[in-house]
């Protein structure tokens, strides 16, 4: 359902005060403000969060590479309505700034003014060095992950959660204790998911605004034995 409608003028105003009180009727939590994305469980794709308001039905939220345009403008600008408070966001252009708002509805017609404008660089992390690897892959009943926690000894758990490709949540997300500081083999059953391929999203510590405790990484599974 497409909800945003948003005149230039307006938010040209908007970008002036977007540090007022009057505009901030949302808090955006992630990306965190003039800061990296938090990616997604694709490649170019990331996820956007924003605090959740009492009473709220609904929220629209609009994204877009102009931050002095959101509505009918050249350029890559999404924009959606939506019940909870966090979206993923696919295909975004890496090494750009994006900026987004949002606003609540708490009734088809009680509606809140568009929040202040907050911006992110839509950057994934170098994960040529990661701290866990899956192996072997193709798998058929369960997937070994190898997790190196000397890489990053102030990590204290890890979180695996399986994707479809369509970002379906398939199990997870599951999480393990740091027990030895160094190399760690955990198995994780997956004869329930049919042949295909599907992505492993692994999240160290559950922090998802350190864009090096997260990244994913694509699975194959032949299907149980």
């Amino acid at each position: 359902m497409k909800r945003a409608s948003i005149s230039a003028a307006y938010f040209v105003l908007l970008l002036g005060i977007s540090l007022s009180t009057q505009v901030q009727a949302q808090r955006h939590i992630s990306p965190p403000n003039g800061g990296n994305g938090v990616p997604g469980p694709f490649i170019h794709s990331f996820i956007i969060e924003w605090e959740a308001v009492p009473g709220a039905i609904g929220y629209d939220y609009v994204l877009s590479d102009n931050p002095l345009c959101f509505e009918g403008c050249p350029g890559d600008t999404r924009s959606a309505y939506v019940t909870g408070t966090t979206a993923d966001e696919y295909n975004l252009q890496e090494g750009v700034w994006y900026f987004w708002i949002t606003r609540v509805y708490y009734s088809e017609t009680e509606v809140t003014e568009w929040s202040g404008i907050s911006s992110f660089l839509a950057e994934t992390p170098d994960v040529s060095e990661q701290l866990v690897q899956v192996a072997p892959n193709p798998v058929s009943d369960r997937i070994v992950i190898h997790v190196d926690w000397a890489a990053s000894p102030t990590a204290r758990f890890l979180t695996m959660t399986i994707y479809s490709t369509l970002g379906q949540r398939l199990i997870g997300p599951m999480r393990f204790e740091k027990e030895n500081p160094r190399l760690e083999i955990f198995e994780i059953p997956v004869g329930g998911l049919p042949q295909g391929v599907y992505v492993a999203q692994f999240l160290f510590d559950g922090n998802q605004n350190n864009l090096n405790n997260k990244f994913a990484q694509t699975v194959v599974v032949l299907g149980a034995r």
